[in-house]
């Protein structure tokens, strides 16, 4: 399996375009590696949601390097098996964020673009219906509204 993506395009149309996914056999993917360093420039925001003891917790950890942004994005359901991969992307002229997230699931690899923006010491997501374009999962509408909150919070260990 091969991902190339090109960060330094401008516009989105371009970003897609240099999406590149090749697939080897799918049912040996293992979990990709997901360590990353705590460092000065690193984010990591989270969020919690559900009844208390029983919450749903998303994590996100990244870095910027001229307007480059790696790192890795945590989903765990309570009572489900994580779901944590890697990002890659870049924070576009609007301040908009938008990652490449590539995560294991059930076996397969997977991959979905991401929109989020900073603001006032939080990280907002948008959400919406998804749709499958060039082996991407990407937001049908991509003008939709920030609707997810995560918090800023300490950077630390995973929870995997």
């Amino acid at each position: 399996m091969a991902i190339s993506c090109n960060p330094f395009e401008s516009n989105n149309e371009k970003l897609d375009k240099e999406i590149t996914i090749k697939r080897a056999d799918t049912t040996s993917i293992t979990a990709p590696n997901l360590i990353v360093e705590d460092s000065a420039n690193s984010n990591c925001y989270e969020q919690k949601f559900g009844p208390i003891g029983r919450e749903n917790i998303f994590k996100i950890n990244f870095s910027e390097n001229n307007n480059v942004i790696t790192g890795l994005l945590e989903y765990l359901y309570y009572g489900e098996a994580p779901v944590a991969g890697s990002i890659v992307g870049k924070r576009e002229k609007e301040g908009e964020i938008i990652v490449l997230y590539t995560y294991v699931q059930e076996g397969r690899a997977q991959y979905q673009r991401i929109y989020f923006k900073e603001e006032k010491g939080k990280l907002l997501q948008k959400s919406g219906e998804l749709v499958e374009i060039k082996g991407v999962l990407d937001l049908k509408n991509k003008k939709g509204n920030y609707t997810d909150t995560f918090n800023r919070v300490p950077c630390n260990n995973s929870f995997l």
